[in-house]
């Protein structure tokens, strides 16, 4: 049997993804891993973490992106899927910790702010940090709506402030339009 050329290999992994066939994918990124020691490694080890991920294996998943960290700690997205997984895992602690260091990678990573939101809210651990990151999410992408839903349960008990939020992002949206236009 011919070995696929690397071109080749990238084109079955990214139809593997694009066809949710994460099993497949894992197989095709662990030939890549052991067949080319390039520059797309941790590439390679980004994308066999997340289908882990989505295969809920999360131990895998995690040996995966920590190790594409080391090769590559200066990617925002390595450490947001890795929160992701601790997420997943119940491990409030090293979740807070991965989305933060996203954070400090890219302060405007939505999905981060999103998620350390939600998990410092939904939880307990620091409600008021959380619900600031959600409102802050809220005014980064208004129509998400995960963010949205998140939003609506922070202010179930308390409909006014739901409201005068609505309002304000209202009112951001408009300024950031019109200052988009000058």
């Amino acid at each position: 049997m011919e070995e696929p050329e690397k071109d080749e290999l990238w084109k079955a992994v990214n139809l593997a993804f694009k066809i949710k066939d994460w099993e497949r994918s894992v197989l095709f990124l662990t030939y890549f891993i052991n067949t080319y020691q390039d520059e797309d490694l941790m590439k390679a080890y980004q994308q066999r973490g997340w289908a882990y991920y989505k295969l809920e294996r999360y131990d895998e998943s995690i040996s995966d992106l920590e190790y594409a960290i080391e090769l590559e700690p200066y990617c925002k997205e390595n450490y947001f899927f890795l929160g992701n997984t601790y997420l997943n895992k119940q491990d409030f602690p090293n979740a807070i910790r991965n989305y933060r260091e996203a954070l400090n990678l890219d302060p405007n990573h939505l999905g981060a702010i999103a998620n350390l939101g939600t998990v410092l809210w939904r939880y307990n651990i620091n409600p008021e940090e959380g619900e600031c990151l959600l409102l802050k999410a809220k005014r980064m992408q208004p129509y998400n709506q995960a963010i949205k839903e998140n939003m609506k349960n922070l202010y179930a008990k308390n409909k006014r402030i739901w409201e005068f939020c609505n309002i304000i992002i209202e009112q951001d949206a408009c300024i950031y339009a019109l200052e988009s236009r000058n």
